[in-house]
């Protein structure tokens, strides 16, 4: 038990390394809360990135020098975003009125019910003890990314090319507690959604009301603890991306003129998401395209610039992570998305057919129907409000193609469907408060 703890009370340094950035009084406007949640995001991004790195020139880890390099990293990626003036702070808000109150114990009985889940083991998968323990394990015995565990032949069903952000943290936590901690491992599940209720009232706060800032909230916390029980998340990578990839497009879209911070910011998020599952990926570009191509010129940026900020980072953490593949695996890519111009067409409506049978059991498809009603509801007219929703659809066709090669889907389909998907529930919840920003003036200054 005193392991458990002290394996959770590790995940403390990554908001102290990624205070550097945070720390910057451009984000003061997020609130002190927010802040913290995001230093956190940022701060295991960095520290997992110097892991690998670490390991591509062949030094072993030392937790007490990642975290120092790590906020050196972000220092330098504070210099980026220049000297500005502090922007105001947040205004005080009226008493808490009784729908506030709701949202927020929706919010609180989300993250209990999550709990409850996780320490019951019933929101666990067998990916947990087949892969993601296992591979932190071997990471924290050999104080490095193991290329020999990775490249055994008899342990192909460990997904070698699958990038390595979570692994890295729950190696880190390990070498740090002494051991590996099963219980410690599911309960990220609750503790990461806990960290997104904090984070997004003062992220979304800066496009519209408290009111709708805490009800959005409460619908994406609601939603993704369903759906992480529902499919067995708990202990996965799945809660991380998820997480880096809410908090990505919450921040990218919640400032009115976008300035340099906050590109910044959700380029390193986007980094988090890419680093933590491969479906990751897919969703930087998506995002990180549609943003460059509908919104990036109308808040006053260069296209080139934007997309160095945007995407710059992703390629950064992508590129590392296949140096490692191609020098010490021999490998290089995901080879989940392969071969990739084999589909089979003749079987695209039987893969939608299952898909949505799938999506419709976690609570008779509440977690995707709902978000959909409350973007009609919104009757968006921003045109921010498209970045998210054509993000949901470019990810859906994706995700449908790629279930049209290899054989008989209906196994893979059942086993993964659900957590593939997760992320249109937010995205969606993200595009029905998009369409509520008010008009406000921006605390930042674009882009020259």
């Amino acid at each position: 038990m005193r392991s458990g703890f002290l394996w959770l009370l590790s995940f403390l340094i990554f908001p102290l390394a990624g205070w550097p950035l945070l720390g910057h009084p451009i984000y003061r406007r997020l609130g002190f809360v927010s802040r913290l949640m995001l230093s956190g995001a940022v701060g295991c991004i960095a520290v997992t990135t110097a892991m690998t790195v670490s390991t591509v020139f062949h030094f072993s880890w030392q937790p007490a020098l990642l975290v120092p390099a790590s906020m050196v990293i972000l220092i330098g990626a504070r210099l980026l975003i220049g000297l500005t003036p502090d922007p105001p702070r947040p205004r005080r808000g009226d008493r808490f009125r009784y729908f506030e109150w709701i949202a927020l114990s929706v919010i609180f009985i989300s993250s209990c019910a999550a709990t409850l889940a996780a320490t019951s083991a019933s929101a666990t998968s067998a990916d947990l003890v087949l892969f993601w323990g296992p591979k932190a394990m071997a990471f924290a015995k050999a104080r490095g990314v193991d290329a020999a565990y990775l490249s055994d032949p008899l342990l192909r069903y460990q997904h070698f090319s699958y990038p390595p952000l979570v692994p890295n943290a729950y190696a880190l936590a390990t070498l740090l507690a002494g051991r590996f901690s099963w219980l410690a491992a599911v309960m990220t599940f609750p503790l990461l959604l806990v960290a997104l209720g904090l984070a997004l009232p003062g992220i979304f706060r800066g496009w519209c009301s408290r009111h709708a800032a805490l009800v959005a909230s409460a619908c994406v916390i609601a939603s993704l603890a369903l759906i992480g029980q529902t499919y067995l998340i708990a202990g996965n990578a799945d809660i991380f991306l998820l997480t880096f990839e809410v908090l990505a497009i919450a921040v990218l879209l919640g400032t009115e003129r976008g300035g340099k911070a906050s590109l910044l910011l959700s380029g390193i998020l986007f980094a988090g998401a890419a680093s933590a599952k491969v479906e990751g990926l897919p969703f930087v570009v998506a995002a990180g395209l549609l943003f460059l191509l509908l919104l990036a010129s109308r808040r006053g940026f260069r296209r080139p610039a934007a997309a160095a900020l945007l995407l710059g980072p992703t390629a950064i953490v992508v590129a590392i992570w296949f140096f490692f593949e191609k020098s010490r695996l021999g490998v290089l890519g995901y080879e989940s998305y392969g071969p990739f111009l084999e589909a089979d067409w003749r079987s695209s409506g039987r893969v939608v057919w299952m898909t949505a049978r799938a999506l419709a059991s976690a609570g008779v498809g509440l977690p995707w129907m709902l978000p959909v009603a409350a973007l009609a509801v919104s009757v968006p007219r921003k045109r921010e409000a498209l970045v998210p929703v054509l993000t949901a659809f470019v990810l859906t066709v994706f995700f449908l193609f790629t279930y049209l090669h290899g054989g008989d889907p209906s196994l893979l389909i059942s086993w993964s469907a659900g957590r593939i998907f997760a992320v249109i529930s937010p995205l969606l919840i993200v595009a029905s408060v998009a369409g509520l920003k008010s008009e406000c003036p921006s605390v930042e200054a674009a882009d020259p």
